[in-house]
């Protein structure tokens, strides 16, 4: 479903941008979530189904974590002359995206496999 060609290119990033945009993570967290997904497939399916849908959770949820991680370090600049000042955040809203960049660091290559 995604340009492989070249999967960190500006074709792949604009594609998971509007997928995500579009309501591509619930949709496949929804896949893994259900208890009759693919409920007349053999078991080889399933489970190869499965792998697929995790795979996309974690560059979905990957792409959102940063994504989030950069928002809160953008508000926590300066205003610069000249532009409009974004929303202000809370301690603890740092605080979180402090531990999720930690956290984000911990996850293998997200072009791996696994």
């Amino acid at each position: 479903i995604m340009p492989a060609n070249l999967p960190l290119g500006e074709d792949a990033t604009d594609f998971q941008f509007n997928f995500l945009k579009s309501g591509g993570l619930p949709l496949v967290l929804s896949m893994l979530t259900r208890n009759n997904f693919l409920p007349n497939a053999d078991m080889e399916t399933r489970r190869g189904a499965y792998l697929n849908a995790l795979k996309i959770a974690k560059l979905l949820l990957t792409a959102i974590g940063y994504g989030h991680v950069r928002a809160v370090a953008e508000a926590c600049q300066p205003v610069v002359e000249g532009t409009s000042p974004m929303s202000p955040i809370n301690q603890a809203t740092h605080d979180q995206a402090v531990v999720l960049q930690t956290a984000l660091q911990n996850i293998p290559n997200p072009t791996s496999e696994c």
